[in-house]
């Protein structure tokens, strides 16, 4: 009966140790993962307020759907922003009312800003501003006039262009037109990030890999990026559907930069040259 009795406290303590173990490996898992979230949120910060220095207007991306995320009054709780403390707290990804047909003006959906204080952002802090468009028409009848007119409703014009498809159903077929789509966005000289949303419904990882490839092929780009759409509830998000946002952000942020500085250096290599110079030129 003693015997019996000391197996059964063995046996507890060991359930207790195995129970302590599992909750501090996920416990340090969690913190892993919001060590790599915080590590991208800091990447963003750090480009746009050095973005920021240079005393340029805010970056715009310019958002072509091929399809709604959310319906015309829902908010979606997506993109990481800051709190008076410094802490990171969500904020909202709310789409743009659009007339029927996909026309009509583009309007502000998604605010990425970095500060200190709320009343620093409202005031023209570093931000990120996401312009949604009119959806593009189907892939038999999309052209380049098309997408020309799409990118054309810009004032300003945007410095990134990013690309939503759904990578199942009949919006597939819109694949076909990447290469369009991608050749109109590198003649106005902008960089092109392509989002495939609903990973989920693709079977294994090995198919979405070939997805991807065929997409990067297609669109002549790297920056390819499968998604799973965000829930009303940002508790619901996986970590890697918050961390490919973060991604899509950064190299959003990353393509206006350089977007900015080639402009600069273009604009610097065009300007005639000053009257001091060629009057030294002239004496010498």
């Amino acid at each position: 009966m003693a015997g019996s009795s000391h197996l059964i406290a063995l046996f507890v303590k060991l359930a207790a140790a195995s129970v302590t173990g599992a909750v501090a490996l996920l416990a340090f898992r969690r913190h892993l993962r919001d060590e790599a979230l915080s590590a991208l949120r800091r990447d963003i910060r750090i480009s746009l307020l050095r973005m920021r220095a240079d005393v340029l207007p805010l970056p715009r991306q310019e958002l072509l759907r091929e399809h709604r995320l959310a319906g015309p009054r829902r908010r979606r709780r997506a993109l990481p922003g800051p709190r008076r403390d410094g802490a990171v707290v969500p904020c909202n990804l709310c789409p743009a009312r659009l007339p029927r047909g996909g026309g009509g003006p583009r309007r502000r959906v998604a605010q990425y800003s970095q500060g200190r204080e709320r009343e620093a952002d409202d005031n023209g802090a570093a931000a990120l501003d996401l312009v949604d468009s009119p959806g593009l028409p189907e892939a038999e009848k999309l052209t380049r006039a098309d997408v020309e007119a799409t990118l054309s409703l810009a004032s300003p014009s945007p410095e990134c262009i990013l690309l939503v498809l759904r990578c199942s159903g009949p919006q597939r077929t819109n694949l076909r037109r990447l290469q369009d789509i991608a050749a109109v966005v590198r003649e106005r000289g902008l960089h092109l990030v392509v989002v495939l949303t609903h990973r989920n419904s693709l079977r294994s990882a090995k198919q979405s890999e070939e997805l991807r490839r065929e997409v990067a092929l297609r669109a002549k780009t790297d920056s390819v990026y499968l998604i799973e759409n965000y829930t009303a509830t940002a508790f619901k998000n996986s970590f890697s559907t918050h961390c490919n946002a973060l991604a899509v952000i950064r190299q959003c942020v990353e393509f206006a930069a350089m977007h900015r500085r080639h402009r600069a250096s273009a604009a610097q290599k065009s300007s005639p040259p000053s009257t001091l110079g060629a009057q030294k030129s002239v004496f010498e």
